[in-house]
């Protein structure tokens, strides 16, 4: 998990934060991720920085997507059904 204090020091996900998007955190593999809500799901996106993201995956509701980015590493695909 990562504390304020390391979020603030990046830039990437201090400009995720800034872009609206929730549960910001750096993953393992030192990409950035987090959470935003669509029309119709809430996507788990991944590979965020200044400008845009590198993939996303949807989630029927905000609690699956809230336990995927908690407790994926960032290796393969986030667990759940998205």
């Amino acid at each position: 998990m990562n504390g304020p204090e390391e979020l603030m020091n990046e830039p990437r996900a201090m400009a995720a934060i800034a872009e609206g998007y929730a549960h910001v955190r750096i993953l393992p593999t030192g990409e950035v991720a987090a959470l935003r809500r669509m029309m119709f799901t809430v996507g788990l996106f991944v590979g965020i920085d200044e400008i845009s993201y590198r993939t996303r995956f949807c989630y029927k509701t905000a609690a699956e997507a809230i336990v995927a980015i908690h407790s994926w590493d960032g290796k393969g695909n986030p667990p759940g059904y998205w």
